[in-house]
């Protein structure tokens, strides 16, 4: 009787594993067979393996979706350039000062540090200030012109009673009528001077009336407006709105600094061969002087332009420490202020002289990709079909890349008859890159 007990128990345990099994067994199938299907969706939206052997292939249809475009180099023969180093100042040329022409109050018209003005903007105002011997002048001249009001209606009074009279024996044909047009023209003369007189007064009385009041108002001749001489920017503000100032005290100054001046040292070898007239200045995110084929441009895609120099005239002091000479180089049109600002570091290439010219070529800025240290171009070598090369840069010319040609087949360079693609070339690394990513 006990043993049938335990035989229930080991059966209905066993069925319960069997069960159990049962599950784990569909459940590890069900699995199984979701992750082949997962594996084969997976499989059909990986991109296609378009790196081939270093050539990249896309296809000509998504070439001409993504707007590539290219070119072939210009060849060119390049001749090494040498670093010289300077600093931009101001130049007093394109500098002025605004000063108070009498002693009086300044009154700014909301001029600030840094703002642009133009020729001819008014700047502000100044209050002119007028001690006792101008008032006591100004008495004078008050009390001059009021005897000149009185003396003037007089003498209208005199002329008027000398016309009507004349008038009625003119009517009579007693006199000529030429007696009557000459006193008619004396009335009128010193009705004139009359009113000549009493302007003067006025004048006075408002200037007077201006100076004892202490208030100035918008048209009053103590009120002289002051005006930028120069187009450019307020470099400098001496004085602040409702300063004292003195005849002759400087208020703004006024620079335009698009009219680059440059102080280069130059040493003392290259002089010998003569004075470079002509120079490219880098500015502060441009590139060194000679590039070997290894570049990290600044955050910008765009590099900022060169600017070209004269020479102007030498600098009137040696540089003591180095030796070198100083002269002056001056841009022969306007340049952006926002870059070329005085007190900027600027190294200047120049034309190394006696040096024998490079094979070179020349092509757009946009087509020169940085990777990894490397500068690299994408050469087009059929209907959607690239290969990447890596390009040793030589320097600058305008808004193109000066790289040196390649010679017997090396795997750096180009050659003059090779296609460089000149827009849009991030564009084909970013394709590469996920063909990579599709394959791991």
């Amino acid at each position: 009787m006990t043993s049938k007990p335990l035989v229930l128990a080991v059966l209905k345990w066993g069925a319960t594993f069997g069960v159990l099994a049962g599950l784990l067994i569909g459940a590890y199938g069900v699995h199984q067979a979701m992750q082949a299907e997962l594996a084969g969706e997976v499989e059909k939206v990986k991109s296609p393996r378009r790196l081939k052997e270093g050539i990249l292939d896309i296809g000509a249809d998504n070439a001409e979706r993504l707007g590539l475009a290219d070119e072939r180099p210009r060849a060119l023969d390049w001749l090494p350039r040498l670093v010289l180093y300077g600093r931009v100042t101001e130049n007093p040329q394109a500098a002025a000062e605004v000063r108070a022409p009498l002693a009086g109050t300044w009154r700014a018209a909301g001029t600030a540090l840094g703002q642009k003005v133009k020729k001819g903007d008014t700047l502000g105002w100044l209050e002119a200030r007028v001690g006792p011997e101008q008032r006591l002048d100004l008495g004078n001249k008050r009390s001059e012109a009021r005897i000149r009001v009185l003396g003037g209606e007089e003498e209208v009074k005199l002329q008027q009673a000398r016309v009507d009279s004349l008038k009625t024996v003119a009517a009579q044909a007693i006199i000529a009528r030429g007696e009557l047009d000459a006193a008619l023209i004396q009335l009128a003369q010193a009705k004139n001077q009359l009113a000549l007189a009493r302007a003067a007064v006025e004048l006075w009385d408002r200037a007077l009336k201006d100076i004892d009041s202490g208030q100035v108002h918008a048209d009053s001749p103590w009120k002289l407006p002051l005006i930028s001489p120069v187009e450019g920017e307020v470099s400098e503000v001496a004085a602040h709105s409702g300063t004292a100032l003195e005849a002759g005290a400087p208020i703004f100054k006024v620079v335009d600094f698009g009219r680059i001046l440059v102080r280069l040292d130059i040493p003392p070898a290259l002089l010998a061969k003569g004075r470079p007239t002509e120079v490219e200045l880098l500015g502060p995110s441009s590139a060194p002087a000679t590039l070997q084929g290894v570049l990290r441009p600044a955050h910008k895609d765009k590099l900022p332009p060169m600017l070209k120099v004269k020479l102007l005239g030498p600098a009137p002091k040696l540089d003591v420490p180095s030796q070198y000479v100083p002269y002056w180089y001056e841009a022969a049109d306007n340049a952006a202020s926002d870059i070329w600002r005085p007190g900027l570091a600027v190294q200047a290439l120049v034309k190394q002289p006696g040096a024998d010219p490079a094979a070179a070529l020349s092509i757009p800025q946009d087509a020169v990709l940085y990777h990894e240290g490397r500068s690299l171009v994408y050469l087009e070598l059929g209907p959607g079909k690239y290969q990447k090369r890596e390009v040793q840069l030589l320097g600058r010319e305008g808004g193109r890349w000066i790289v040196r040609q390649r010679q017997d087949h090396a795997v750096v360079g180009l050659a003059p008859n090779e296609s460089v693609v000149t827009r849009n070339a991030q564009a084909l690394l970013s394709e590469e890159f996920r063909g990579e990513a599709d394959l791991d």
